[in-house]
């Protein structure tokens, strides 16, 4: 009798698993495209390639800890394959365990330095923990292998705000190097066509990334809710990538939405000299998802900066900036700026939140010590500042130090900050760190524990001095040298006097030390301090728009005067 011969099912395959497996993936069914995968690594567990995309499958299902195990196995089959080390790189970082990403992503770079996204995601891992010196070396590292890339550079620009010891004029060649750069060579040479018409109404375009829920939309509502359109028409430039509900309420304040995200340079010049802008206005600087590009082309007669960058841009084709002279005294600020400074009273307008949200008494009152605390970016909390706030935790016996901030979700980041502070003696008890909260309520209602809010040097905090003055907490800040370090001063100066103003870093230390004693003074600013921000120039919104107004009107009919 003859043996039946074993027969192979057709549906089992590696060729059509593999097949059905592409077919999910097309499909979006990952969950059974990853069990087509699976079955094909148990006929051939040590193809790395497989690996690899089955790693790819649960990257894209969220599940992190299975997508790093096939990973891992893919670089332990084939070591030199970069898109793996990458790829673990990245699900290392959801997982929050950044160091081991920061070493995958070198490893990537070994293998392969022409990864753009591998430098740009490590840079932001080591700005996110604050190693700002690292952040400004891994930004010129990569510039040595993309000479040509404007935003690497642009990055380095924006570092530099957050360094201390670096001095203004080193700040102002380097803008000015961007231009020479990546800036000259797109200079054109446009023959407008606007209405010399000194007194009709201007068209003002302003330029984005961050119209969306950012500190910048907080300070440019009130323009746009409240400008005279007898005067001005303001166009909005969104180059936001990811739209919000903050994206959708700032459209319905600007007849003139155009979105410039999926434009080129061409493009997006091109409809702004379609739409015949007089003065173009750029939020962004060298920040990320600014579009310089379209400034270095010169695509309005008047181009000026102004609010969300606190530096010179570099570019002569920005012709102004819209400052104060608080922030940029006309004794020192002249020389380190390309573009010409406007100076109002204030260069800000701030727009408290619409939510029911009040003061509480000084948690002092209830703990019996000290809450100091800084919502500020973690990122400004530079080793020095750290010596500085470790000095006053020490003055003031039994107090806390409240840190907030979104990279203080990940493990890594808050040990480092508790390293820091230990380097000083302060213990890990003393120090309370909180994340992400998922909504502007949430993130005010912190400001209910904190008794005296200390600023970031030397890149002052902007908006959460607002928020914190706003939920009657004082705020002690210092007088630097040049525009990021004096934001502080000309906010406090402005609500409160000079008083929690410091011009060093003993003063600073005094300041601190006397308020933290004096529990009646903190009760009595928690009763007024918001009252006093409303009363504020800041909070003039009307005041505000008409010298914006004005200060357009005035260089509008200058450009006329000398064009005639």
């Amino acid at each position: 009798m003859k043996k039946r011969r074993k027969t192979v099912s057709l549906a089992s395959s590696p060729r059509v698993l593999t097949a059905q497996a592409e077919g999910h993936l097309k499909a979006g069914r990952l969950e059974q495209a990853a069990l087509c995968y699976e079955k094909l690594l148990h006929k051939t567990p040590k193809d790395f390639m497989l690996c690899n995309q089955l790693g790819i499958v649960y990257d894209g299902l969220g599940e992190w800890q299975r997508a790093a195990f096939w990973y891992r196995k893919t670089v332990a089959l084939q070591p030199g394959m970069a898109e793996a080390h990458y790829n673990l790189a990245n699900v290392l970082h959801q997982q929050g365990k950044d160091n081991e990403a920061i070493k995958a992503y070198q490893r990537t770079l070994a293998i392969d330095k022409h990864n753009l996204s591998a430098w740009n995601n490590m840079a932001a891992i080591l700005y996110d923990q604050g190693r700002m010196a690292e952040t400004l070396s891994c930004f010129k590292e990569a510039m040595l292998v993309f000479p040509d890339n404007p935003g690497l550079h642009s990055a380095c620009l924006a570092a530099l705000n957050y360094m201390p010891g670096i001095s203004r004029a080193e700040e102002a060649r380097a803008a000015k190097e961007w231009w020479v750069r990546h800036g000259r060579g797109r200079r054109c040479r446009y023959i407008f066509t606007n209405s010399s018409d000194t007194e009709r109404v201007l068209r003002v375009g302003i330029v984005s990334p961050d119209l969306r829920d950012h500190s910048v939309s907080y300070f440019l509502r009130p323009l746009l809710r409240d400008h005279d359109s007898r005067q001005i028409s303001i166009f909005c430039y969104a180059n936001v990538s990811r739209p919000d509900s903050v994206t959708a309420e700032l459209k319905l304040l600007s007849p003139y939405w155009r979105d410039i995200s999926t434009l080129d340079t061409g493009q997006a010049v091109r409809a702004i000299v379609n739409d015949r802008i007089d003065i173009l206005v750029d939020l962004a600087g060298h920040m990320t998802g600014s579009r310089l590009d379209i400034f270095a082309c010169q695509a309005a007669p008047l181009q000026m900066s102004w609010l969300g960058y606190p530096n010179t841009t570099g570019l002569p084709t920005i012709h102004y900036r819209l400052t104060d002279y608080e922030v940029d005294p006309p004794a020192d600020s002249e020389p380190f700026y390309s573009e010409t400074l406007l100076r109002l009273s204030v260069f800000l307008c701030y727009e408290p939140p619409d939510l029911d949200i009040y003061p509480v008494e000084p948690p002092c009152l209830r703990n019996k010590y000290i809450t100091f605390g800084s919502l500020n970016n973690p990122a400004k909390i530079s080793p020095p500042l750290v010596e500085l706030w470790a000095a006053v935790l020490k003055k003031t016996k039994g107090s806390r130090l409240l840190l907030k901030g979104v990279s203080l979700d990940h493990h890594e980041t808050r040990e480092r900050m508790r390293r820091l502070f230990a380097v000083h003696g302060i213990e890990a008890g003393r120090l309370v760190l909180r994340g992400y909260t998922p909504g502007r309520f949430e993130h005010l209602l912190t400001y209910n524990e904190v008794d005296i809010a200390l600023d970031t040097i030397p890149y002052n905090g902007t908006t959460t001095t607002c928020e914190a003055l706003w939920m009657g907490v004082p705020v002690i800040t210092m007088r630097g040298d040049r525009h990021a370090a004096r934001v502080g001063s000309s906010i406090m100066g402005r609500v409160a006097g000079s008083k929690f103003c410091a011009v060093d870093r003993a003063e600073y230390l005094s300041l601190s030390f006397n308020l933290a004693q004096d529990k009646k003074r903190l009760q009595s600013l928690r009763k007024e301090l918001r009252s006093q921000l409303l009363s504020s120039e800041l909070c003039r919104r009307a005041s505000f728009c008409r010298r914006f107004e004005n200060i357009c009107r005035r260089i509008w009919q200058q450009w006329c005067a000398e064009t005639a």
